[in-house]
């Protein structure tokens, strides 16, 4: 359990410094005069805003489901019937 921990942790810092480096890029190209610089600037930060949140839903999703054991076979317990 300790490795998924450290690999969550490693993961969100990951992600968070991925996305502050891409978030500076962006505002470097909307300081630029030109029309596609600022284009390309909102594009980046509109896809971090879309993709940041997901990616962090995907590192949380393999920290929490155990994806090394099995899974446990369904099973229905047997009712008591009121009638017998």
């Amino acid at each position: 359990m300790k490795l998924r921990a450290g690999f969550v942790y490693s993961a969100v810092i990951l992600i968070f410094f991925g996305a502050l480096y891409l978030l500076t890029k962006a505002f470097d190209l909307l300081n630029r005069p030109s029309d596609t610089s600022v284009f390309y600037g909102i594009l980046i930060i509109v896809a971090l805003i879309a993709l940041v949140p997901s990616a962090l839903h995907w590192v949380w999703h393999h920290h929490m489901t155990p994806h090394a054991e099995p899974q446990a076979p369904f099973t229905r317990k047997k009712e008591n019937d009121a009638n017998t």
